[in-house]
């Protein structure tokens, strides 16, 4: 109940295989991947450190399928998803009353 009420979603993370990427070719695999994500997805939200993280929205699970069939076809990619953890559950509870607070003020 947390996890779906104060939880941002799931976290979609796509691991490149970097024997298979060449330098010039990654912005190009990576722009196809971001597209193809916001193509299936509504409210995606791009987190970019180590991997390419995508943080999906708990009400658009219905596309997920069409996403993944076409992420599938991606030979370069590993594909991994996870739910919010209730760690960031109560942090964003934290975040929501910061937030109310100071709009009362």
């Amino acid at each position: 109940f947390i996890k779906r009420r104060f939880g941002i979603g799931y976290q979609l993370t796509v691991q490149l295989k970097w024997e298979f990427t060449s330098r010039t070719s990654l912005n190009e695999l990576e722009s196809r991947i971001t597209d193809t994500i916001c193509n299936h997805v509504i409210g995606v939200t791009l987190r970019k450190n180590h991997d390419l993280s995508y943080l999906l929205p708990f009400n658009q699970i219905k596309t997920f399928g069409g996403m993944f069939r076409e992420l599938e076809k991606i030979n370069e990619i590993d594909l991994s998803l996870d739910i919010t953890s209730l760690e960031e559950a109560f942090m964003n509870i934290g975040i929501n009353e910061e937030r109310l607070s100071r709009e009362a003020v």
